[in-house]
């Protein structure tokens, strides 16, 4: 199971995301895991970051720092 949230990024400007962990859904292979508990920031070993909904062409993100809070 992994824990997805997701953000919208703005082409051309430096934003700020800061997601709750009540915004991470469980998921397998992109799929909702409707049975599975909350997500527990002590499990966390890996952050990750995924283009979803088929982004087409030239794409960049640039990220300044990951930290939890």
């Amino acid at each position: 199971v992994n824990y997805q949230a997701e953000f919208l990024p703005k082409a051309g400007q430096w934003i700020e995301v800061l997601l709750a962990l009540s915004a991470f859904a469980p998921t397998f292979r992109g799929r909702p895991v409707p049975d599975a508990p909350s997500l527990n920031p002590g499990w966390v070993r890996q952050v990750g970051l995924m283009i979803s909904d088929w982004q087409a062409g030239p794409f960049r993100l640039c990220i300044r720092r990951i930290e939890s809070y």
